[in-house]
C-alpha cells in the first residue's frame, strides 16, 4: 500500500498508525476535529497538520465560452485551475452558483463557436453555495468574462497609441498571435469594428 493509500486507509478506517520505509515511522491522530500526521525521520520528530479528505474533494464545472476566450483562459489559468475568490474569474464563478432546486431546465441550440473552459471548484464551497449554473447566469458569466477581456485590450491599444505612438493594429495583432487566435476564432475585422466603437465612446476618457 503507498503513501496515498494509507492516509485514505487512515482517514476511512482510523487507523492510529503505520510505517513507510526502513527509516520512516508515520503516526496519524485526531484531536478535537483537527488531523496531524506525526513521522519520525531518525531522531527528529516532525508533526504536519492534515485536512479531512471532505476539505479534499472538489468538482469540475465546465463553462461555456466562445473559442478564443477559452484560449485566453488557458493561457491564464491552465488546465487544472481550481477557483478562488482571490481572482476575477473564481469570484465570478463562485458567487453565482445555484443549488440544484434553483436551476431553470431550458433548452437552446449549441452554439458550434462555443466550447467548454473546465475548472474544479471545492467540494466544501459548492455544498455551501450550490454545484452549477442555469443556462441564463452561464450566458451572462460568459459574456461578462468576454467583456472584460476587449475592454482590457482595447485600453491598452489606446494607451499605446497616446503614450508610445504605437499603431492599434499592432496591438490587436500582437494579441492575437500571443493567443493563437485563429481568424476562424476571431477575425481581425471583428475586433477592429468592436474596437473602433469602444473607441469613439471613450476615448476623452484617456485625453
Amino acid at each position: 500500500m503507498n503513501i496515498r493509500s494509507n492516509f485514505v486507509y487512515t482517514f476511512k478506517n482510523g487507523c492510529k498508525n503505520f510505517s513507510v520505509g526502513r527509516f520512516t515511522e508515520l503516526h496519524f491522530h485526531k484531536c478535537i476535529f483537527k488531523y496531524y500526521l506525526c513521522f519520525r525521520v531518525s531522531r527528529f520528530v516532525f508533526y504536519l497538520r492534515l485536512k479531512p479528505i471532505y476539505y479534499m474533494l472538489q468538482i469540475t464545472l465546465h463553462l461555456s465560452v466562445p473559442r478564443y476566450v477559452k484560449k485566453i483562459l488557458q493561457f491564464k489559468y491552465g488546465d487544472d485551475y481550481r477557483a478562488r475568490e482571490d481572482t476575477l474569474l473564481g469570484m465570478v464563478v463562485l458567487n453565482t452558483l445555484q443549488k440544484k432546486s434553483e436551476r431553470h431546465y431550458t433548452y437552446k441550440r449549441i452554439n458550434p463557436d462555443i466550447t467548454y473552459f473546465s475548472l474544479k471548484v471545492g467540494i466544501d464551497k459548492a455544498n455551501h453555495k450550490g454545484f452549477q449554473h442555469n443556462q441564463s447566469t452561464a450566458v451572462r458569466i460568459s459574456k461578462a468574462i468576454e467583456r472584460d477581456i476587449r475592454e482590457k485590450l482595447y485600453t491598452e491599444a489606446i494607451t499605446n497609441e497616446i503614450n508610445y505612438g504605437i499603431d492599434f493594429k499592432t496591438t490587436i495583432q500582437n494579441f492575437l498571435d500571443l493567443y493563437d487566435i485563429t481568424e476562424d476564432e476571431l477575425s481581425y475585422e471583428t475586433i477592429r469594428k468592436d474596437f473602433n466603437r469602444y473607441k469613439n465612446q471613450n476615448l476623452k476618457k484617456f485625453k
